[in-house]
């Protein structure tokens, strides 16, 4: 990247930051940054204070919804949220959501009217770049495991792969909070990204739900197989994009629009899974065009 030297006064040289880099560390005029040289380069750093984000969260009243308001809060990028008490009950489903959405925090101090909750860690860029790479390996393991079952005539086997299912929404619930908390390097994309993430979770919630109907319904094998491949061809198109692989996904939508008026009297809610799955997966299509142009 190329700036232009300015002479302010006399004697002043001054060189202006690059937008893009101001508005993802939030600079300000009168904020100080750190220049440091190294032979015929100059660093420019920034130790941008990060200030911890609180919130009192009120759960009298909620009971039996306590998830959906933590679920919000967590993913919302606070660092401390201060719980109000209806029960002690409400503590256990604090501690399960601990233990799967709100993996990064942790119980600090608990009384019978109230419980604090803090983060103890958080992504870094590379992290989260790392942890999104998971979660399509993940899904296409997910994809894997239930056609493997299904081949082999195991209905338990088929329910024991909405396991992933959890791990799915740990890591979503993540990568959502990082990006409402930190953002991207690419401020542009982060509302994409969101939106992406978004429909991974929700195609690992389809599959859950197919999973947990199955029920000896064997026949249903190739449709499935035809929305692996669709999923898998969209991975590649994420990673590797290449307009050749979008026409491919279309003809496996096509395909399984074919084939879904054949099981969907006797499968109707496995149909309507994998339906759900197919239309989030050509969702995703432009979603992954919108990240290139």
């Amino acid at each position: 990247m190329k700036r232009r030297i300015n002479l302010v006064g006399q004697n002043t040289l001054t060189v202006s930051l690059p937008s893009e880099f101001v508005k993802r560390q939030g600079l300000k005029k009168g904020q100080e940054i750190e220049i440091e040289e190294q032979g015929n380069d100059l660093l420019i750093s920034t130790e941008k204070k990060i200030e911890v984000e609180k919130k009192v969260l009120n759960l009298k009243g909620l009971s039996g919804i306590e998830r959906q308001f933590l679920d919000a809060v967590y993913k919302k990028g606070y660092d401390e949220i201060e719980i109000q008490l209806e029960n002690t009950k409400q503590i256990e489903d604090i501690k399960e959501a601990l233990k799967n959405e709100l993996s990064t925090f942790e119980i600090i101090n608990r009384d019978k009217d109230n419980c604090l909750i803090k983060s103890i860690s958080e992504l870094d860029e590379k992290e989260f770049d790392n942890i999104l790479k998971r979660t399509f390996i993940l899904l296409e393991e997910m994809f894997n495991e239930i056609e493997i079952a299904i081949e082999e005539k195991n209905d338990k086997k088929v329910r024991e792969c909405t396991e992933l299912e959890e791990i799915n929404d740990k890591l979503t619930h993540l990568l959502r909070r990082s990006l409402n908390k930190k953002g991207y390097k690419d401020h542009k994309n982060v509302l994409i990204l969101y939106s992406i993430i978004q429909n991974l979770e929700k195609i690992a919630d389809y599959l859950r739900d197919f999973c947990n109907e199955f029920k000896k319904n064997y026949s249903i094998l190739l449709l499935f197989i035809k929305l692996k491949e669709m999923f898998v061809l969209y991975h590649e198109l994420f990673y590797n994009f290449d307009s050749s692989l979008i026409k491919k996904i279309k003809e496996r939508k096509h395909s399984i629009r074919n084939m879904e008026k054949k099981f969907q009297r006797e499968n109707f809610w496995l149909v309507y899974a994998l339906t759900g799955c197919s239309d989030r997966i050509s969702e995703l299509v432009g979603l992954a065009v919108s990240l290139r142009v």
